[in-house]
């Protein structure tokens, strides 16, 4: 589940929210962001304002393979829930329901979610499912642990583009990056000594002051790739 509301605690609370239903939410801060998620992980469910959500990117129907739609409205709005509803939403929450009313419509729309499909993301013969923990180079297994997985096929899903501390953060633990923190710096290590280590043409590349990208050199073309700091 993808969780993009109008400001922080909007944010913060519909993630909390949606943790009682059982799933595991990813909250970003923009449309960029929200795209990259989809492309990593398969997010099969987003949360949004959709005065700052990029529908089109996103998709509004479940049934046509993108993931439901579920809008979010700082105040009730019955003209704007109804254009919603009619524009394929799954269902439209706004800031005067209560906690235990906004959980129980999120648990009737992901209850009627079909079983998603375990997503894979590729780049060169680089192969990450992140869903069930695997990464393999041209069929062969790499030992990555589950965190390893997801930060790798965020990697990947960004295709040779770089991506920030803070996005990497955001997008594999699911919040903002507490100020000074390491934890994609020492994850970034070990995933890049395994990479070594199984003798695969693969590189985290670091681009100082900024993030990271992933290079695959039978893949010329990436080591060009744009800088994308913001998404």
């Amino acid at each position: 589940m993808i969780v993009r509301a109008g400001d922080r605690t909007a944010s913060a609370m519909l993630a909390a929210v949606a943790e009682t239903t059982g799933t595991r939410p990813t909250v970003v801060n923009n449309s960029g962001e929200a795209e990259l998620a989809l492309r990593s992980h398969g997010r099969d469910l987003v949360v949004g304002d959709p005065d700052v959500t990029a529908l089109s990117i996103l998709g509004n129907d479940a049934q046509d393979g993108g993931p439901a739609f579920v809008g979010w409205l700082a105040a009730r709005s019955s003209a704007r829930t109804a254009l919603m509803l009619d524009g394929g939403a799954a269902e439209v929450l706004d800031a005067a329901m209560g906690e235990a009313e906004l959980a129980a419509r999120l648990r009737r729309v992901v209850q009627n979610l079909a079983v998603p499909v375990p997503a894979a993301a590729t780049f060169g013969g680089l192969t990450v499912n992140a869903r069930l923990h695997e990464a393999s180079w041209e069929g062969m297994p790499l030992p990555v642990t589950p965190r390893e997985s997801e930060l790798l096929q965020v990697l990947v899903a960004a295709g040779g583009a770089t991506l920030s501390r803070e996005v990497i953060y955001r997008q594999v633990w699911r919040w903002a990056m507490p100020r000074g923190d390491r934890t994609v710096h020492v994850n970034v290590k070990r995933l890049r000594d395994k990479l070594a280590a199984a003798g695969i043409p693969v590189e985290i590349v670091t681009q100082p002051g900024v993030g990271y990208r992933l290079r695959v050199d039978e893949l010329s073309e990436s080591r060009d790739q744009p800088v994308v700091t913001g998404l």
